[in-house]
């Protein structure tokens, strides 16, 4: 008599863990993973030494390096060094990018290390935005996540409303933090993230679709009526990434990775991790 055994996939995978053989992996990157790549428009990795950082996401929003911003050591690999005193910032016009208008919910995240906020309102990170009252119109406004010095705040414009969530989140100076924010038009509701957790409760403001900014996109400025940056980051930024759409809170902790953080793009390529078959069958003679 012929008996069948069968091995649920969960045994399967333990077995072949101990094996050596990898079962199915955590995020190893955000572009290849199917969940953290969902609504992604640009991820940059930020660790080029010099000029042009490049888009690892097929947009290809390259930004150009204005005013020669260094770099220095990151949370993965390298990291842009913004000076606020030489105003060094990273972006891409308009009329140049693909996917960077975000008409409804959006996502901005980045890891970032604060040099200084002295003297300064907000410390721009994430922007397509232009400052001053009248430009184009406000055609210039969208989306503006900057840090002020004891919190974070995001700026919205949907051509009427000008919400301006915030939450109170120090992020010191020298040290690095994973920073995002998440909007949501449906539910009118902004949720800020600090390393990982959610800041607070749900920050409840009204905006419709968010207007199709004729501003430049930058990581590290916000642009002005007179087309010079203002504002300016000050310190360093690693893996900028930005989505059209909100991000969950268990997204956001796996960027954060227990800090450790994960790069748009794998070392090597894209991540393949291998996936076991429901059960396997061994029949007993």
């Amino acid at each position: 008599m012929i008996k069948k055994t069968i091995i649920p996939a969960l045994i399967f995978s333990l077995t072949f863990s101990f094996l050596g053989v990898k079962p199915v992996q955590a995020a190893t990157d955000i572009v290849n993973d199917g969940t953290l790549s969902s609504g992604l428009q640009g991820c940059w990795e930020l660790d080029e030494a010099s000029g042009t950082r490049n888009d690892s996401h097929a947009n290809v929003n390259h930004l150009s390096a204005t005013n020669a911003p260094a770099n220095a050591t990151g949370v993965i690999g390298s990291a842009v060094d913004l000076e606020v005193g030489s105003t060094q910032y990273l972006s891409r016009t308009d009329g140049t990018q693909t996917g960077l208008d975000f008409t409804s919910g959006l996502t901005l995240a980045a890891w970032v290390n604060v040099e200084s906020v002295s003297g300064a309102t907000r410390r721009a990170i994430i922007s397509k935005y232009r400052l001053g009252v009248g430009d184009d119109g406000n055609n210039g406004f969208a989306y503006y996540f900057f840090y002020n010095g004891t919190g974070l705040n995001l700026y919205l414009w949907d051509g009427t409303n000008f919400p301006t969530p915030a939450v109170t989140q120090s992020l010191g100076t020298g040290a690095w933090h994973h920073v995002a924010v998440t909007w949501d038009d449906t539910n009118n509701r902004a949720r800020f993230y600090y390393d990982g957790a959610q800041v607070g409760a749900d920050v409840t403001a009204t905006a419709g679709n968010l207007k199709n900014s004729t501003g430049a996109f930058a990581v590290g400025a916000a642009g002005s009526a007179v087309g010079a940056a203002e504002e300016s980051w000050d310190g360093l930024i690693d893996v900028a990434a930005v989505w059209n759409k909100e991000m969950t809170s268990t997204d956001i902790s796996a960027l954060y990775n227990a800090g450790a953080g994960i790069p748009c793009v794998a070392s090597g390529g894209a991540s393949t991790p291998q996936t076991p078959p429901p059960a396997l069958i061994f029949q007993e003679g």
